[in-house]
This record gives structure tokens, sequence and C-alpha cells, in this order.
């Protein structure tokens, strides 16, 4: 073999090579690549799922934080005291805002409740229609949970006042309701 001849041959190995070498470097390349947009494609999956999450979970911390701020003005809304005396009073301011005079009050018994406690009071009162609907009007919105439970309206008679020995203007009626305010048990 002469020179020339080696010298091909070793010139065509070096290409060999350096064909082999790109070729590997191509291929490692285009692994790397396929990994990278593998893995990129990976988490812009992830960061949408996350996103979608996180978005979901603002939304449910809204609705927390808007029910808490609702609840607490409700809260605003029970009576400042559990004493009957407190419900003989609001009713009796009441009553005397719509000029009316109440001729008795007492305690009443509340049906029992698994989640409310309360107590309740029946209110006797001569007076027309008109005092009543405006005396049930200021008690139905009151800023305190104030509601009546039970409403009777009797017609007085002339004869009837005058038998019983009272002294009153003809029109009005004999009213009796049942009102009550409510707390949760765990206050």
């Amino acid at each position: 073999m002469d020179i020339r001849a080696i010298a091909d041959i070793f010139r065509n190995r070096t290409l060999l090579i350096q064909l082999g070498i790109a070729f590997g470097v191509f291929i490692v390349t285009l692994a790397i690549g396929i990994e990278l947009g593998t893995s990129a494609a990976r988490k812009i999956e992830t960061f949408k799922r996350e996103t979608g999450y996180e978005r979901k979970r603002n939304l449910l911390l809204g609705n927390i934080q808007r029910a808490q701020a609702e609840f607490d003005q409700y809260q605003k809304r029970f009576p400042p005291t559990t004493e009957t005396v407190w419900l003989m009073n609001q009713i009796t301011q009441l009553a005397e805002s719509v000029g009316l005079q109440i001729i008795s009050i007492q305690p009443e018994k509340l049906p029992a409740s698994q989640r409310l406690k309360g107590v309740a009071i029946r209110v006797v009162l001569e007076c027309t229609y008109n005092e009543i609907g405006a005396l049930v009007a200021k008690i139905e919105s009151s800023d305190i949970f104030l509601r009546i439970q039970e409403l009777i309206i009797e017609k007085t008679l002339p004869q009837a006042v005058a038998q019983q020995g009272r002294q009153e203007i003809a029109g009005k009626a004999r009213v009796e309701l049942v009102a009550h305010t409510f707390w949760t048990k765990d206050q």
C-alpha cells in the first residue's frame, strides 16, 4: 500500500468519524429538543391547571368572605340580651311610637328548636285597624329580629264595652298578639 492509499483511508475514516460525531450531536440535540418541548408542554399544562385551581380557589374565598359578611350582618340583628324584659320594653316602645297603649303584657312559651333559642310575649291592646297595622309594620321591620307569631283581632262592640265597664272609643278592636325574638343557641 502506498502512502496515498493510507492517507485516503485515514481521510475517509476522519470524514466518517466527523459525520458520526455530527450525526450523534444531531441526535442528542433532537432528543434534548423533544425533551425540552415535552417538558415545556407539561409545564404549560401544569400552569394552566394550577391557574384554573387558583381561580376556583379565589372564587370560593370570595364567596366565603361574602357569606361571612352576611353572617356578621345577621349576628348584629340578634337581640343584645336574652332577657324577656328586653323584649317587653322593645314592644312597649314600638307601641308607644305609633300612639298605642298596652293593656297587658306577659311572657309566653316558645316551642323548642334545635338551632335557636328565644323569648316570646303576649300583648293585649285596644286600637284601630290602622294603628295595629302601623305596629305590625314597626315590629316586622325592626333592625333586631322580631317576629309576630300570632295575631288575633276581635271587633269591640259598643254593648260589650259598656257591659265590661270600660270607656272605649267606637271603632276600636281588641288585639292580642304574640311577638318573639330569637338567637342562636351558642349565643
